[in-house]
């Protein structure tokens, strides 16, 4: 399987796995906001889709310029070196608006490459 396959695949995994969270524990801010598992989980599903998206080709994210690839970079870069000051509320929105938005689009960008292979 190619590398950037993979790391698509790998996305929307990570996606799911924060839509399992919400369905977990709620799909409330305030339960968000008030509960550090569900925090601690999801932050780590951004971090690994953050690490993923580094290592996509840029051909890759050609596919779809809508996508905010450096800001999925800097937004894992934050997670990771700055977690002590992040606002909550921001990684919220991320993963109720976003990542739906971006699991969408890297399935659409596979089924684009795998198109392309077969040709």
């Amino acid at each position: 399987m190619k590398p950037e396959i993979k790391d698509l695949k790998k996305i929307i995994e990570y996606c799911d796995r924060i839509g399992s969270y919400i369905q977990i524990y709620g799909s409330d801010e305030r339960d968000f906001l008030n509960d550090q598992v569900f925090q601690e989980g999801t932050a780590f599903c951004l971090i690994q889709i953050g690490e993923a998206v580094i290592r996509l080709p840029e051909y890759v994210r050609a596919l779809n310029k809508d996508i905010d690839w450096n800001g999925i970079k800097g937004f894992r870069n934050v997670l990771v070196h700055r977690y002590g000051t992040i606002w909550m509320d921001n990684v919220w929105r991320t993963i109720t608006v976003s990542v739906p938005s971006l699991k969408e689009a890297c399935e659409s960008m596979l089924k684009t490459i795998d198109q392309n292979s077969k040709e």
